[in-house]
């Protein structure tokens, strides 16, 4: 077959089939890096939600932290005010034994 036409034909439909090919590729490589960005992104969001949920366990413990310390404050606060009331009226008691004992002397 040396037909002119069939032979065009032939190199028409193989040129063709070579540019459908590299298309193909092309589009391949695209699915290929597409694919990869979104795995990239899915780590990332992975990596930031870790980091996230144990900034969120921090923060709870920190919270619960300075509860404890707040309540020991106050507990403290407390019986700091109760020895400093019975340390004043046991002075209180003395200036008065004082002046009793004062007066009895003049």
């Amino acid at each position: 077959m040396n037909d002119p036409q069939v032979n065009q034909a032939i190199e028409q439909t193989e040129a063709e089939l070579k540019k459908r090919e590299l298309d193909l590729q092309g589009k391949h490589q695209e699915v290929l890096s597409h694919g990869k960005a979104t795995l990239e992104l899915k780590q990332d969001l992975a990596r930031q939600q870790v980091k996230a949920h144990l900034q969120s366990a921090d923060l709870e413990e920190f919270k619960q932290q300075y509860e404890k310390a707040k309540e020991d404050a106050t507990k403290l606060l407390a019986e700091k005010e109760a020895e400093y009331k019975q340390q004043m009226e046991e002075a209180q008691a003395k200036i008065k034994a004082a002046q009793v004992d004062n007066i009895k002397i003049t």
